[in-house]
């Protein structure tokens, strides 16, 4: 889904979102089922 790879995920972990790789494009935001992703500036 992203296409930076900016998203990763261990085991059972919650996600971690890297600042450095993400462009913002907003692709998780609109794939999250949960509501879970926003960008806070």
């Amino acid at each position: 889904m992203c296409p930076k790879e900016a998203i990763s995920q261990v085991g059972n972990q919650l996600p971690q979102i890297s600042e450095e790789k993400c462009i913002e494009c907003g692709k998780c935001i609109k794939s999250c089922g949960m509501h879970a992703i926003s960008f806070y500036h």
